[in-house]
């Protein structure tokens, strides 16, 4: 998977722990908790959830929310910002790359004031890039490029978001959404054309 010189155990040790971690940040914290509200938590609990989620590097709290309550009230519509009618792929992971697309849908009118109003979250929203710029230095420090690779690279995009698309796109149990998938696999990758834009999942 990585070239030999990445590899030693504690590193992917490391990624498994970081794994399990973002898992419960963007599970638990992101959507049960902050964007469907299925419970209540102390707030130094849920500010520490929150920040784990914030390590797998899909999107500050205040804009992962934002996108997926906008996902919930119009699902698989135009205004839905990874709805399947725009093919498989968009819908999958390219959504995720479209900024400008998922601003146009899902960010005229604001749905997160409960978060905006929290001075937690609007720190987290502005100095997003600075908290994965300090945690790769800290990985850095303690176990060299190796943990840049496991620790980040390894756990933040190909593990975690991809489990997260495909529990959002795939799990969905409508035979009519499934013959949708279908046909738009078997057009293939060309139905990516270009688009893809940012935040979470939608269970």
């Amino acid at each position: 998977m990585y070239a030999p010189f990445c590899f030693s155990w504690d590193a992917v040790v490391l990624w498994f722990v970081l794994y399990i971690i973002t898992g419960i940040g963007m599970t638990v914290s992101y959507h049960r908790n902050l964007c469907h509200k299925s419970f209540k938590l102390p707030k130094w609990l849920e500010y520490m959830l929150s920040y784990f989620g914030v390590l797998a590097l899909q999107g500050d709290p205040i804009g992962w929310v934002s996108t997926h309550r906008h996902h919930h009230k119009y699902t698989d519509s135009l205004k839905d910002p990874h709805s399947p009618n725009d093919g498989f792929w968009f819908s999958h992971m390219g959504w995720i790359y479209d900024t400008k697309n998922a601003d146009e849908r899902s960010r005229k009118a604001s749905n997160v004031g409960d978060l905006e109003s929290q001075a937690f979250y609007i720190f987290i929203r502005k100095t997003y890039l600075l908290h994965h710029i300090l945690f790769g230095a800290l990985l850095f420090s303690i176990g060299g490029f190796p943990y840049i690779v496991w620790g980040m690279d390894c756990m933040g995009v190909p593990c975690n978001i991809s489990c997260e698309f495909c529990v959002s796109h795939l799990g969905k149990p409508s035979m009519e959404h499934q013959r949708l998938i279908q046909k738009q696999l078997d057009g293939g990758a060309g139905d990516i054309r270009g688009r893809v834009a940012q935040q979470p999942p939608r269970l």
